[in-house]
């Protein structure tokens, strides 16, 4: 569970204008995505560009992409009944990553209660499905839940080295 983050607004004036902070480098930076598949190419651009001119190197890079790729296509397969777009946010605090993904007016569903996947099973005794969000509990230190009204907010925790 997370606390509640006063700057994560969900007015819609919020959610539809892209919000970006600056001093030196840029520290934190917002935008939202349309809930679709091929919404993935703007928003790895979006994290790279955010990594560039932050200095994060490439293997937290890809580390972010993974963890954020799975957990926004799991929006996009299991949270149909709403079309609203996804907000996702990036923040830099000393050595610290934080990274929030929004979806607006779904169902509750909190992958940190998602069952650990066996990898020690053969494939044909394993059951279809968990096996991103395991990886991404293995690339990110902290992987944090809450539903506030309709939205379910992932927010995750990487520290950089």
């Amino acid at each position: 569970m997370i606390l509640n983050d006063s700057s994560m607004s969900t007015s819609n004036e919020a959610h539809n204008n892209p919000r970006s902070h600056t001093t030196n480098a840029v520290t934190s930076s917002q935008r939202s995505f349309t809930k679709s598949i091929n919404s993935l190419e703007t928003i790895f651009e979006f994290i790279h560009e955010f990594c560039e001119l932050n200095e994060v190197d490439s293997e937290t890079r890809y580390a972010l992409d993974l963890a954020i790729e799975e957990l926004f296509t799991n929006m996009v397969k299991y949270s149909k009944e709403n079309n609203s777009d996804v907000m996702i946010s990036l923040g830099l605090s000393g050595k610290t990553l934080e990274i929030s993904l929004t979806d607006y007016g779904v169902k509750p569903f909190d992958p940190t209660k998602v069952k650990e996947v066996d990898v020690n099973l053969p494939l044909d005794k394993r059951k279809p499905g968990g096996l991103g969000i395991f990886l991404t509990k293995k690339l990110i230190e902290t992987i944090q839940y809450e539903h506030i009204d309709g939205n379910n907010i992932i927010k995750l925790i990487k520290h950089l080295e």
